[in-house]
């Protein structure tokens, strides 16, 4: 029901179904992060992945793409990257090609393109085209065409 109420516009009522639901089971509480990502309330999925970890519920990969979506779309860097690196050093959650292209994402539209190539160069996984084509276009908006992709 949040990720039904979330989709179809109605983030207030997916909020008040979580804040009456039983939540011992991380799919909740990713429904509801993925939920306020979707609606721009970046500040409010980070509160929730709080208050998850108050509660005592691990997070898992759906988690961290949620909130790192979350992160890009406010333009929330530094907390993006806290993110990012928590899912190892706390988690023990290896990011996966997803992960990275929403990190990618997050330091494109921030306007850090050159870091963004270099967190591309850094990994040893092979990014998916999809995340460059992301990449590609943000340089095109940005107005940074004198660079091709590596």
């Amino acid at each position: 029901m949040i990720d039904m109420y979330s989709k179809c516009g109605g983030i207030e009522a997916a909020k008040s179904i979580f804040e009456r639901v039983q939540r011992d089971d991380v799919s909740i509480w990713n429904s509801m992060i993925n939920g306020l990502a979707i609606h721009g309330l970046a500040r409010d999925a980070i509160a929730v992945f709080s208050k998850m970890d108050f509660e005592d519920i691990t997070p898992d990969a759906i988690t961290f793409l949620g909130i790192l979506s979350a992160c890009s779309h406010s333009g929330l860097v530094k907390e993006g990257r806290h993110y990012f690196n928590l899912m190892k050093s706390r988690c023990s959650i290896e990011p996966q090609h997803e992960h990275y292209g929403s990190f990618v994402d997050l330091l494109g539209r921030a306007g850090l393109l050159e870091e963004a190539y270099e967190e591309r160069g850094n990994r040893v996984m092979v990014m998916v085209e999809e995340a460059w084509a992301d990449i590609s276009l943000l340089q095109y908006i940005l107005g940074n065409k004198g660079r091709s992709l590596p």
